[in-house]
């Protein structure tokens, strides 16, 4: 084993630079607001970094060399027990100086000139990250320790007054108490083609630019052209949002055994997204992209004690998340004429507006006891437990069905637009949920370890809301009643609506108007047994069994269960190699599947019984009976996995893994059918023939395959008493079994199926090389990505021959090209002062049929100045780009 012996460096005064630093450091931190952010419930990132500070920073070995020594094992490369290469450590880039207090430091500035060429708006380049020409404070630590004391201090950050800036503390005592806090910025650009059709984008309230009408001309042909002209002069708008994240923790020992702790966290979200309006029924009548204005406040905080000594662990906590929606509604002003329809009372023009009423104020709280126990004279066997009650529920206040006055024929007292309409004002939302987990290890002998497991889930819905209008009145005061509601049932379909209105009518009622919220709910429970058997030092097997049972409400299955058998195999005595193997299968089955009784209870068949003549389509048929949901459907599915590690040389390491996935619904004529398929296979490389070289790369190859199938309703017989289907005739009694059945031909033509199949396939490449050149380091890595989407169809037999030549038997492919090349290149300039060249290469091509034709102009017509745009899509889609980033950076170490 190879051991260098470095000489000790003279402890220097470093007082003046300590200044220094500690004033560049303030004026990062002055970004830094304690009201804290973050996104989990101890508190505190994993991670903090960004695009150009990838890796955690660590003050005292920062652009550090690697250790020749590694991590005590023997060199060229250090392994872990299985005999995995892994990096070395870093060195210290220098001997922690000392204060006259006693206290040790390291620390470092690092901060230069970035430049970025090529096209740096780009949605792709900008994505997650804000970098910009000029000065970048690209990273800072300091890290100070008392060992007299076992006090400690450090401070991070990165990307300072960047939207992508990032800062970390903690202090505290060793082994005594603790405080941690940290603030990041995350931006999500979401597109940087947007051609916003209104002032107040990132608003809840958008209205119309200049040159557009709200409720259109009256002109379809001027209005398109109007909105494309308004499009064209907003174009390359970008839309996205700025993730703010901080929080705080703390952590104490109360004594040797119990422990308090305690965090809260604080999550700001501020921008916009693009968001879809769909404005009419039947497939929407002109849809639209809007854009949602996003301003939401988290607030998380967690409590609790926990309690460990030799035997016994427990840990009990308290936790409460806040979400607040600072936008409650959108409204949005249209730039089209939408007819009246069917609805009375409302003009050609006079739908103006519409609106969303966006997702509402809402509280989470959860309790939660872990115990974990250990019996070593019983088998060495442990035994553990978890229990957790959580509820959450929201309050919204609710809109009206419409913001215009409208008159439903046949119905009195039309106060559609007033919260009179509502059968509440307010959601009263809550759902609870329950858990239950335990365990039990045993270890009969030392090569032999034993486990079992139990666990329960549930949720429950205790939402329930009544579309029901409590003021309404068929014509000559009739109502229905229900659920403790006499009114009028069923909504006014979207907001500004110019088809007919959704509500169930008293002359002439149906079975399929909604009439109440459908609360699912579900219990999951668990069971398994597993064991792994250590034939020798260089064989062991392992084996686990797991029964999984769902019990739904509401569902088209009441009850599923799912058997999973799981093998694995370990060689560790091939020669210089090492070898897994894996296999899983999985029998999913279920209750009898109903497409139409589980629903029965909220549609206005509940209300108004099925005829005994006539037409009786909208009681009997919810769906094809032959579709199988994929969460319900029968199931088989089987998983093998191997990895192959090769010692080639001491300094060496080849690897091979794959792994083949294989899915089957046996049961299902229409949705998810016959076989899907997941393959990956990835070959990968390691090299370290010294601490001061090392070389990886990689291949990795996925594909993957599904079909669906479905048949349109409508052109067959019909659902009446008394047809005649090749499967019998119609009669109230078997009416929802033949109706439902596309072999009666009555509403679904089993001739006229359709099938989709998605295939896709993904190749990912890779290396990275590490090089130091004496005084001279050089770091480069490189990523290539391409990745396709097919999609291919077939046609129902009764399409139009104009139809089938047009649409053709697939879409275009949808692919994706990614590359990013990093290279850094550290020379250092005495002792303290290091200078990093830094060159970031990225370029991005997408190919995406959604947005063909709309990167010109955003509206979809079929007949203009005739009819109103099939659609208006104001994203013109992601664009190829390709991108420079040049860094010149100086680091100085205290």
């Amino acid at each position: 084993m190879k051991k260098i012996v470095r000489p000790a460096r003279p402890q220097v005064d470093r007082g003046p630079r300590v200044k220094t630093v500690a004033v560049l450091i303030g004026m990062a931190l002055a970004q830094f607001q304690l009201s804290a952010q973050a996104d989990s419930g101890i508190g505190v990132d994993a991670i903090l970094g960004n695009a150009l500070n990838a890796a955690p920073i660590n003050p005292s070995t920062h652009m550090g060399g690697q250790d020749p020594d590694g991590l005590g094992t023997y060199v060229p490369a250090a392994r872990t027990p299985t005999g995995q290469m892994y990096s070395t450590p870093r060195l210290p880039v220098s001997d922690p100086r000392t204060t006259e207090g006693g206290w040790q430091y390291f620390g470092f500035v690092e901060a230069g000139l970035i430049g970025v060429t090529g096209d740096r708006k780009a949605h792709g380049f900008r994505r997650y990250k804000d970098v910009d020409d000029g000065l970048y404070l690209s990273s800072f630590g300091l890290d100070l320790n008392k060992p007299t004391t076992a006090h400690f201090f450090e401070v991070v950050g990165g990307g300072a007054f960047q939207d992508d800036q990032f800062y970390g503390v903690q202090f505290g005592r060793y082994n005594d108490w603790r405080v941690r806090a940290f603030y990041n910025e995350t931006p999500h650009v979401f597109t940087s083609t947007f051609r916003p059709l209104w002032n107040g984008v990132n608003s809840g309230n958008l209205t119309l630019k200049p040159g557009l009408t709200p409720g259109g001309s009256g002109n379809t042909a001027d209005d398109n052209a109007a909105v494309a002209a308004v499009a064209a002069a907003n174009a390359e708008t970008e839309i996205g949002l700025t993730r703010e994240k901080s929080g705080l923790r703390f952590d104490m020992y109360l004594t040797d055994t119990w422990k308090f702790y305690a965090s809260y966290t604080h999550e700001k979200r501020e921008g916009g997204r693009p968001f879809a309006a769909v404005w009419g029924t039947g497939g929407g009548t002109a849809p639209m992209e809007l854009v949602e204005g996003i301003d939401y406040t988290t607030h998380d905080m967690t409590a609790g004690v926990h309690f460990a000594d030799a035997l016994t662990n427990f840990n009990f906590s308290a936790s409460a998340s806040l979400f607040r929606n600072n936008i409650d509604t959108l409204t949005f002003e249209t730039p089209y004429r939408i007819a009246a329809g069917t609805v009375n009372g409302v003009a050609a023009g006079g739908f103006t507006q519409g609106q969303f009423d966006l997702y509402p104020d809402n509280d989470a709280y959860n309790i939660k006891g872990e115990y974990a126990r250990r019996f070593p004279d019983f088998m060495n066997s442990r035994f553990t437990a978890v229990l957790s009650l959580g509820t959450s529920r929201q309050d919204d206040d609710l809109i009206p069905y419409t913001l215009q006055p409208v008159t439903i024929a046949g119905v009195a007292n039309n106060n559609w637009n007033t919260t009179d309409s509502l059968s509440r004002t307010s959601a009263d939302a809550r759902i609870d949920t329950r858990l239950l987990d335990l365990g039990f290890a045993l270890n009969p002998t030392n090569a032999l370890n034993v486990k079992a497991k139990a666990r329960y889930y549930e949720t429950r819905n205790h939402t329930d809301f009544l579309l029901c209008n409590p003021n309404a009145t068929y014509d000559g005061g009739d109502v229905y009643t229900a659920y403790g509601c006499s009114g009028v049932w069923g909504p006014v379909i979207n907001n500004g609506s110019g088809a007919a209105a959704k509500v169930l009518s008293y002359t002439a009622p149906n079975g399929n108007t909604i009439i109440r919220n459908i609360p699912f709910d579900h219990r999951r429970i668990n069971l398994g047994l597993s064991a792994d058997w250590r034939i020798d030092p260089a064989h062991s097997v392992n084996g686990a069994y797991e029964r999984e049972i769902y019990l739904r409400d509401h569902r088209e299955r009441s009850k599923t269960w799912e058997d999973k058998l799981k093998v694995g195999y370990v060689n560790r005595g091939l020669e210089n190699a090492t070898l897994r193997l894996s296999a899983e299968h999985g029998n999913r089955r279920g209750s009898t599947y109903h497409t139409h009784h589980p629903y029965a209870d909220f549609y206005s068949g509940y209300l108004a019984d099925m005829p005994d003549s006539g037409n009786v389509q909208s009681w009997a048929v919810h769906m094809n009976s032959g579709l199988r949901k994929y969460d319900l459907s029968d199931r088989r599915q089987t998983t093998l996995n191997a990895r192959l590690n090769y010692l080639a040389r001491e300094d060496l390491d080849l690897g091979v893994s794959a792994q083949f996935k294989q899915i089957r619904y046996p049961d299902a004529d229409y949705g998810r059918r016959d076989r899907q398929s997941q393959h990956a296979l990835n070959f990968d490389i390691d090299w370290q023939p010294t601490a001061e070289r090392s070389l990886y790369a990689f291949y990795s190859w996925s594909g993957g395959r599904m079909k669906q199938r479905s048949v349109p309703s409508g052109g067959g017989l019909g659902c009446t008493i008394g047809t005649v289907t090749p499967i019998g005739t119609i009669t109230p009694e078997n009416a929802d079994a033949i109706c439902q059945d596309p072999a009666s031909n009555a509403l679904y033509v089993a001739e006229n199926v359709w099938n989709v199949e998605h295939k896709d396939r993904g190749h990912t490449i890779g290396f990275g090389v590490r090089q130091d050149f004496g005084v001279l380091r050089l770091d480069v890595n490189f990523t290539h990505s391409y990745h396709v989407t097919e999609i291919g169809y077939t046609l129902p037999a009764n399409a139009n021959a104009v139809t089938v030549e047009g649409a053709g038997s697939g879409f275009p492919d949808l692919s994706s090209r990614l590359s990013t090349l990093e290279a850094n290149l550290l020379f250092p300039l005495n002792k303290t002062t290091t200078l990093r060249a830094l060159y970031r290469h990225e370029r991005g091509n997408f190919r995406d049929w959604h947005y063909q034709g709309f990167d010109t102009s955003p509206v979809a017509v079929n007949a203009p100045g005739t009819a109103l745009p099939t659609a208006v899509i104001l994203d013109a889609g992601p664009q190829k780009y390709r991108t420079n980033l040049f860094g010149l950076l100086l680091q100085v170490r205290l």
